[in-house]
């Protein structure tokens, strides 16, 4: 009928897209092929070279060595996390503040003149740091999170002469690693719940009659009691953060020792082949470039 207006449906709360933060994204290509040290390695040389030359045509040529093995890799966008908003207010401030900092070069507006050099340092900054996240979640992404302790294990063999725990420290890295996805379930389910529950601090707006005199003593115990509920509620989620990842600490322990200990966690996997030699030469070939073009 004329006139009559049909309510629109109203949609609810965006989702968050699933964190795929150290997660495997299953595949057959030739990146998740290799063996798991041989990636360590390249994201080791990275790091290092990156490091000593963070200029930015070696950021661009190690930011596209990422993406080809991505590329070969054919890991979907999906998994790629949707920052949220504060993320590039906070870029947005740094980036105002970087700009206010000054420093040469300048560029000449008129009678004003600005200074882009803190600016560039702080950009260049901040893709130093994408591209090194980049890396580590490729690597992430194509292997197998059991694969992690074998190889740390493996590399480490010759530090067992000097009496070094390899293996324990081999197994510590993969538990950290596996334990980083669990952790962010968790904290997910924790906040949720909260939410669910009624604010403990409830209180009636109604001023009492007794409170008219407004004395200094008064007000400071106001501004107390208002400290205390807003402190009261991070200090729940700490202690409940913390009681859960105990918990899930002792969960940990009660099944390495079941299946048989530290040497049983690690376990063995097959080494590197024909494959991880190429790939490695690859990474190593475009580091040792980028020095000689930077030092030579």
């Amino acid at each position: 009928m004329r006139g009559l207006r049909v309510p629109t449906r109203r949609r609810g709360p965006r989702q968050p897209r699933n964190l795929y933060v150290f997660r495997f994204v299953p595949g057959t290509s030739p990146v998740h092929r290799l063996w798991a040290g041989t990636k360590l390695l390249c994201v080791l040389g990275i790091v290092i070279t990156l490091t000593l030359v963070p200029s930015w045509p070696s950021i661009v040529l190690f930011a596209l060595l990422a993406l080809v093995a991505a590329r070969v890799a054919k890991v979907p966008r999906t998994v790629i996390p949707r920052l949220p908003a504060w993320f590039w207010v906070s870029l947005l401030i740094g980036s105002l503040l970087a700009l206010a900092a000054g420093r040469s070069p300048t560029l000449a507006l008129g009678s004003f003149h600005v200074g882009l050099g803190s600016l560039a340092t702080f950009l260049r900054a901040v893709a130093f740091g994408i591209v090194l996240l980049g890396s580590s979640a490729v690597v992430a992404w194509t292997t197998p999170l059991a694969d992690l302790a074998p190889a740390v294990s493996r590399m480490g063999a010759p530090l067992r002469k000097l009496r070094v725990p390899i293996d324990e420290l081999a197994l510590t890295i993969a538990l950290c690693v596996r334990c980083l996805p669990l952790l962010i379930d968790e904290m997910r389910t924790l906040l949720a719940a909260r939410r669910l529950r009624p604010p403990r601090h409830a209180h009636s707006t109604k001023e009492d009659p007794s409170a008219a005199d407004d004395t200094p003593t008064r007000r400071a115990s106001k501004v107390r009691l208002r400290a205390q509920r807003v402190l009261a509620e991070p200090a729940d989620l700490l202690t409940s953060a913390l009681a859960m990842s105990m918990r899930r600490a002792g969960e940990l322990g009660e099944a390495i020792t079941a299946r048989g200990g530290v040497s049983a966690g690690v376990g063995t996997r097959v080494g590197p082949r024909g494959r991880d030699v190429l790939a490695g030469s690859t990474v190593a070939a475009v580091c040792v470039a980028v020095l000689v073009l930077h030092f030579g």
